[in-house]
């Protein structure tokens, strides 16, 4: 095989009931020049196996490690990855675009390999409800050559999941770019880093990944604190990402306000035990104020940069001072 223009990057835990679709939609790609890396989890299942079983393709490479998690798992396959460019791919997802890496091919040659990051867009498919599919649309139109403040700033999206783009392998590499170990939401946590630094990014709206949506995925599972604790840490980088202008202020401030009330929905009054160690990283988060904001609202806002765990413990008050002022203004009116 030549020297292979794109790494993809499969991590591999349990998935025996997705996996071989997952790597029959890369085997089948109309471009050729890619490998296609397995990262064994430690794997308690036939995932492996079934690989072996059904693919026999010198493109494939499997590698076994102990297990340590989606990050760590590829951050593995990074560090063993030999490709101008690498694909990170879940187990469970798939390439719906049969010429997805000959596009992506097209892309980065026409742009001499400088790019750091391709962005493109996915497809959502539920596995577990009535829903009907939608797109996660980074993209809506193609863009010239941007840097990642400037595509922020431009098309008002931080494309943050991963698999919705390429990234440059020796882009990422020396600037020692690993996904955190041990942390949920890390796509968003690395993701911010990245794009403060990156200079030539490119969007292509092509839809080109399909994120199959189960029920037991990590993103679906009972909220635990690991959940909370990861929220938290989120929340703290967007305020130090906004405090420091790193990114587009104004994006910045409007998406705080999702992830407050991300960190709200995901505490639970069992999470005390937590207290002592999310107090350090939730304590001084000053939650921007926005345009016609209740008083209520930005009274909340004023006690969680000084009182983090006395608003977490008491959202139903708040909401009800909320209703109650809605109600004066009413009938002021």
């Amino acid at each position: 095989m030549n020297h292979p223009m794109i790494s993809v990057i499969i991590p591999v835990y349990n998935v025996e009931k997705y996996i071989v679709r997952c790597v029959d939609s890369i085997l089948s790609q109309s471009y050729t020049n890619f490998e296609l890396i397995i990262v064994d989890d430690e794997s308690p299942d036939h995932s492996i196996s079934l690989i072996k079983n059904k693919f026999q393709d010198e493109r494939i490479k499997i590698l076994h490690k102990k297990n340590g998690g989606l990050s760590d798992a590829r951050n593995f396959g990074l560090d063993h990855s030999k490709g101008d460019y690498v694909w990170f791919v879940d187990s469970d997802d798939y390439i719906n675009d049969k010429d997805a890496l000959s596009k992506l091919e097209k892309t980065i040659t026409k742009y001499s390999h400088s790019l750091e990051i391709i962005i493109f867009n996915a497809e959502v498919i539920y596995d577990y409800s009535d829903r009907e599919n939608s797109i996660i649309e980074n993209v809506k139109e193609n863009t010239g050559l941007l840097s990642g403040f400037e595509y922020i700033e431009k098309t008002k999206t931080f494309p943050y999941n991963a698999w919705t783009q390429c990234y440059k392998r020796e882009f990422l590499l020396d600037n020692n770019f690993k996904f955190p170990v041990g942390l949920y939401f890390e796509d968003i946590f690395l993701n911010l880093e990245i794009y403060q630094k990156s200079k030539k990014v490119i969007g292509l709206k092509d839809v080109f990944y399909a994120y199959f949506k189960r029920k037991n995925s990590i993103t679906s599972m009972q909220t635990n604190e690991n959940h909370f604790v990861s929220q938290a840490k989120v929340l703290q980088k967007f305020n130090l990402f906004h405090n420091q202008r790193y990114l587009p202020v104004d994006y910045l401030a409007d998406r705080m306000q999702l992830e407050y009330e991300r960190t709200k929905v995901y505490y639970k009054q069992s999470f005390q035990n937590l207290r002592e160690e999310t107090s350090v990283i939730l304590k001084h988060i000053a939650i921007p104020t926005i345009k016609n904001e209740l008083m209520a609202d930005k009274l909340e806002k004023k006690i969680f940069y000084h009182f983090p765990f006395f608003v977490l413990n008491n959202k139903v008050l708040f909401r009800k001072i909320g209703t109650l002022e809605k109600i004066i203004l009413r009938k002021t009116k």
